[in-house]
């Protein structure tokens, strides 16, 4: 097996379904003039998608195990597709959400198992490498896939980007259906809905990963939370103009993207928790800088540099391990990965309104920073364990492309 083709198309995968799942962003105002309704009507379906992806992911996880993450992942591709091409023929309101709830649900699907799929065909020495890859998609997908469907929209129709998304997702099937070894055969046993709360409960009795699952959570947090302000305050504290805010945002995805490829790496020469408390300090100091410190345009864009470059380690850092850390049932791990982070990044953006309102931006810094070290306290709370007990392998830097 192609190794670097293999991680390349997980990764591949998981982008474009989830550049799918943020791409009603950039054209809410032109659907709803185009179906007859209103931005935030339109904005709810993307709420009615992420709510069906965090629900659905819990239980296909489990799926996942049992059937087998092959099988799942193609038919994760065939919603994306379905989603894809679906949103490109929507009429009214209610079609636009029947068609972005399977996407909703296939992005957390083609990025949880494609990182759980890792973990049974991939060789150890190399699997840190390629988790990183396929743990970054989804962040990546926002950053830059999500400008790509726009500027496609721009210059033709905000359908077009969807048939493109779809005709990519139904190809990605195939290469799924080639690259990917067959799965085991299905066990006798049906599947059991009433096992699944056994089997979550089997994996949160591990005291490790369910400290490393309060870390993903809070870390997404700070970062989601973080995202969603930044912009307005450039703009109502700084007065800058929407253009500064977007040349801000694409100097922090180069960052962000710079950080996930350095965190393996890192890994190598140092050790987790070395790794986990430079991001995590980083990441806060910047927040708060940024955010309650009154400064120069500059210094914003050197603390969103290092802040973006931090939020970048921590992500793959996490969730490797997170998979290193599980005994079994890695489908259902990785879903439940997929699940805090969504949670978190709900709890980041309800939780960055209401700091706003009790104090401001300068409490809305402080707050965040707050949140970034405790999720390195759950992260060092897990490690000790984990790495008196187990070893880490050494990562290869080899990379796909």
């Amino acid at each position: 097996m192609n190794t670097r083709l293999f991680v390349l198309t997980l990764f591949f995968g998981a982008f474009v379904a989830n550049m799918n799942a943020f791409a009603l962003g950039p054209f809410l105002a032109v659907i709803a003039a185009d179906i007859d309704s209103t931005a935030p009507l339109v904005g709810q379906a993307v709420t009615a998608a992420l709510i069906a992806g965090a629900v659905f992911g819990l239980v296909l996880g489990p799926m996942g195990d049992h059937y087998g993450l092959r099988r799942l992942l193609v038919c994760a591709a065939l919603l994306a597709a379905a989603s894809g091409v679906g949103t490109a023929l929507v009429f009214d309101f209610w079609s636009l959400v029947l068609t972005r709830i399977p996407g909703g649900i296939a992005a957390g699907m083609l990025l949880g198992l494609g990182i759980s799929v890792i973990n049974t065909r991939i060789p150890e020495e190399e699997r840190r490498s390629a988790i990183a890859w396929v743990a970054s998609a989804g962040a990546l997908a926002a950053i830059f896939g999500v400008p790509l469907l726009a500027l496609i929209g721009d210059q033709f129709s905000w359908r077009a980007g969807f048939w493109l998304v779809g005709f990519l997702a139904l190809a990605l099937s195939i290469a799924y259906l080639r690259l990917i070894t067959p799965d085991p055969a299905v066990p006798d046993e049906p599947f059991q809905l009433s096992g699944i709360l056994r089997t979550y409960r089997e994996i949160l009795e591990d005291t490790r990963m369910t400290r490393l699952q309060i870390g993903n959570l809070l870390w997404s947090l700070v970062w989601i939370g973080t995202l969603t302000y930044f912009g307005a305050y450039l703009m109502q504290e700084m007065g800058v103009t929407v253009s500064t805010v977007g040349y801000l945002f694409m100097l922090g995805g180069a960052c962000f993207f710079l950080g996930t490829r350095s965190a393996v790496w890192l890994g190598q020469v140092w050790p987790p928790k070395s790794v986990i408390i430079s991001a995590g300090f980083i990441l806060g100091t910047t927040v708060m800088f940024i955010f309650s410190v009154p400064t120069n345009m500059a210094a914003v864009a050197i603390a969103v540099a290092l802040m973006s470059g931090a939020g970048g380690v921590g992500l793959p850092a996490i969730t490797i391990l997170i998979s290193e850390t599980a005994t079994g049932a890695h489908g259902t791990v990785m879903m439940l990965r997929q699940f805090t982070w969504g949670t978190g990044s709900a709890i980041g953006a309800a939780s960055g309104g209401l700091l706003l309102a009790l104090g401001g931006y300068t409490a809305l810094g402080v707050g965040f920073a707050a949140f970034a070290l405790l999720a390195v306290y759950s992260i060092l709370l897990a490690l000790r364990p984990v790495t008196a007990s187990r070893p880490h392998p050494v990562a290869s830097q080899d990379q796909p492309g």
